[in-house]
């Protein structure tokens, strides 16, 4: 199918392709097994397994079209490493677009997973856009995850992963949305010292970003956009960031350089919430969270957290809701959380609501009295 042999010329469609369908059940298309293989510019469809199985090292999988595979377009599995996925456009898997299991040191780049190669046409793969499990030290970055029917990003078990610059839940301008069946971001159990630095996360059927299980720990999330296009609101259906079930010692924003704000805001739900981490002592710190439909910060039966130095405004779209909200319906489980320098103002409730005996009902502070020389 060589252009110069059939005169068919497409820019969406590389120039030769293989249609796979009779390939044995079960089996890749292509198996590499070896290191420093380079496979690019072809156009696979109707592969019963996965389109590419990677074992080997060092190995760069680069410009292809992967096409309604019955399994995985690009499936990096165990002890691979160091190999490269970059400019593809997979679509249509019956699985996950690109899975990595027990593989690292890997960089997956510049693709488009879950979208036509136009970035705008939805063709989804059946679960998640890209998958990581129990998979370490990998670079996602400048990829487009949209319309896949789970979430654009899984990691279970995962270290040190950088997800950067990515277009999450949108098309590839930027300005239209094209969510994700689940999360945009989702770190599951054991997930610990992930980066999730400069991506849009905007239009997903769920939660912008969620963290969940006791063993999720330590990940940072800085200079992300979430809820919002270039053209303005696109928001996610739930919470811009959700921290459940146990999720600790997370930061949203950065203690140490103020510019690596979040801007949260435009979301279905709630800015950023806290749902039943006893352990908390999570950081959400110099963000700013605007506009979404219930309270800006809300904890909920979770102790320890640091609320710092955020702009937290215009939240209560939807309903009367405070800025910031902690909650407890289980004694002792919302205590010791500290709410501390925030700018918190014009949202539809008031600035800060403790309920259930949060934070153990402290009283609000009144100032009592005010001259020049100070306030009581």
């Amino acid at each position: 199918t060589q252009t110069a042999f059939s005169g068919v010329s497409h820019p969406n469609f590389p120039p030769i392709y293989i249609d796979s369908a009779a390939v044995v059940a079960g089996l890749p298309v292509f198996n590499l097994t070896g290191s420093y293989n380079s496979i690019s510019h072809l156009f696979l469809a109707n592969s019963i397994g996965d389109a590419f199985a990677v074992f080997g090292n060092h190995n760069q999988v680069d410009s292809n079209r992967i096409g309604e595979t019955q399994s995985i377009g690009i499936n990096f599995l165990s002890g691979s490493q160091y190999n490269q996925a970059a400019h593809n456009t997979i679509y249509g898997s019956d699985i996950q677009g690109i899975r990595l299991a027990n593989s690292h040191e890997n960089t997956i780049l510049d693709n488009i997973i879950g979208l036509d190669a136009d970035g705008i046409t939805i063709w989804a793969n059946g679960l998640d856009g890209i998958a990581l499990y129990t998979s370490n030290d990998n670079i996602i970055t400048h990829n487009t995850i949209s319309a896949n029917l789970g979430s654009g990003i899984l990691i279970s078990g995962g270290q040190r992963n950088r997800i950067e610059e990515n277009a999450i839940g949108l098309i590839k301008d930027l300005k239209t949305a094209r969510g994700n069946g689940q999360h945009g971001i989702w770190l599951q159990d054991a997930s610990v010292a992930n980066n999730l630095y400069t991506n849009w996360i905007s239009g997903n059927a769920w939660d912008g970003i969620r963290l969940s299980g006791t063993s999720n720990s330590s990940n940072a999330m800085e200079k992300n956009i979430i809820g919002l296009g270039l053209l303005g609101a696109v928001p996610n259906a739930h919470h811009g960031i959700g921290i459940y079930d146990g999720a600790n010692n997370n930061f949203v924003g950065s203690l140490t350089t103020p510019d690596r704000y979040n801007f949260i805001a435009s979301n279905g739900w709630s800015g950023v919430v806290v749902v039943d981490s006893e352990g908390g002592n999570n950081y959400i710190v110099d963000n700013f969270i605007t506009g979404n439909s219930f309270y800006g910060v809300h904890i909920n039966n979770s102790n320890e957290n640091k609320v710092y130095l955020n702009v937290i405004s215009r939240n209560g779209t939807a309903a009367v809701s405070a800025g910031v909200r902690v909650e407890q319906s289980l004694t002792g489980f919302a205590v010791h959380n500290t709410i501390l320098s925030n700018s918190i103002y014009q949202n539809s409730g008031g600035g800060i609501e403790l309920i259930g005996g949060a934070n153990q009902s402290i009283s609000q502070p009144h100032v009592s009295a005010a001259d020049c020389g100070g306030v009581t």
